[in-house]
């Protein structure tokens, strides 16, 4: 009878663990899960310094700079304004020294497109930026118009160079604004934002809209430029 009675007590055990093992797996399965979605936070705000990065861009936008290969360009779930995520451009170990090259080294995503709809307009590009930025270097966001005449093919280009974001937004997103006029020979737009130098910029919520002649035009000449 004890014998029996032993038995019958390890199988109740046994019964009690089979129908608790499974709660047990759904709670680990549940604060495993919480870590790895959980972002991490310091205080009030977001820790961005450890970006969720996606290291890819979304089609149409196009890799380009002096040194892209010293960027990381993609685009990050973690810190954006709307949406789901915002692009993004972060600098990795120098490539080349920077006395090495003719100009500053600099980063940008960028796409471009023929502007048949916005010839002989005024056209304002907008967009937020949140950086973060090693001393000397800036970033921005930027518009080129290339214009053909016949055989001759110029271009006018605002990369907000006279106006250059510096430092830090300390995590709050900066509207930036550049206005064109659109000539009628205009051939292809080219917009984006950049990174020169060293750091981390983010970019979110570009728009291309046209604005009436109350609106100055924006930038200074560019070497280069018309």
């Amino acid at each position: 009878a004890n014998c029996l009675r032993r038995r019958r007590s390890g199988q109740t055990g046994l019964s009690t663990l089979c129908s608790v093992f499974p709660v047990l797996l759904l709670f680990c399965c549940i604060v495993t899960w919480m870590a790895i979605v959980t972002p991490a936070y310091e205080g009030d705000s977001p820790v961005i310094e450890a970006p969720a990065i996606i290291p890819f861009l979304p089609e149409g936008w196009i890799r380009g700079g002096n040194t892209p290969g010293r960027y990381i360009m993609g685009l990050d779930e973690r810190h954006f304004l709307s949406g789901s995520a915002a692009a993004f451009i972060q600098s990795e170990e120098k490539v080349l020294p920077a006395q090495e090259l003719t100009q500053a080294p600099f980063g940008t995503v960028y796409q471009h497109f023929v502007p048949k709809n916005y010839r002989g307009k005024r056209m304002q590009l907008s967009a937020h930026l949140s950086f973060k930025l090693e001393e000397e270097s800036w970033c921005g966001i930027w518009l080129k118009i290339e214009v053909t005449d016949g055989e001759r093919t110029s271009f006018r280009l605002d990369n907000m160079a006279d106006r250059k974001l510096t430092g830090s937004s300390e995590g709050e997103f900066i509207e930036c604004f550049v206005v064109s006029d659109i000539p009628e020979s205009a051939s292809e737009i080219t917009f984006g934002f950049l990174l020169c130098g060293d750091g981390m910029v983010w970019a979110d919520n570009f728009s291309f809209e046209e604005v009436d002649s109350s609106v100055p035009v924006t930038g200074v000449p560019v070497p280069g430029s018309e």
